[in-house]
């Protein structure tokens, strides 16, 4: 297998086919999704470098009543190529899961926030970024 290698689960993805996989998948299933990457550990041989990374991810199903929040681990391993840190392998933990509903985005708490949007129309694609009362809100 040529490039690198993503280990979710029991499939194995390489990196030219990683992103419309993982974007079918998320589209499938999710009316969104936030992935963050926290702790991060690395110990670094020579050209050779193997880090561990938790992970929280949230999940928000089509159903627009259900949620889920998953706790993991990415497990990689980096090669220097030409001065720079590339990624050769991640393999994916679940750790843990916890389901509510999601009816918390639908109160007076949350109305007035932004919605996103996976395509061009997501808030983040706007140039220069303006604080503005414009955009799809809960």
């Amino acid at each position: 297998m040529g490039g690198w290698r993503d280990e979710h689960g029991p499939v194995i993805t390489r990196a030219p086919d990683y992103a419309a996989r993982a974007n079918m998948g998320h589209g499938k299933f999710f009316l969104s999704t936030s992935h963050n990457i926290t702790n991060h550990l690395c110990e670094i041989d020579g050209d050779t470098a193997y880090c561990e990374s938790y992970t929280v991810g949230g999940l928000f199903w089509q159903d627009g009543k259900t949620t889920t929040i998953a706790f993991g681990r990415y497990i990689d391993q980096l090669e220097r190529r030409g001065g720079e840190w590339r990624l050769l392998t991640r393999r994916c933990t679940i750790e843990m899961t916890a389901d509510t509903d999601a009816s918390w985005v639908y109160s007076a708490n949350v109305k007035g926030f932004l919605k996103p949007h996976w395509s061009r129309e997501d808030a983040s694609y706007q140039r220069p970024v303006i604080a503005s009362t414009q955009g799809e809100r809960w």
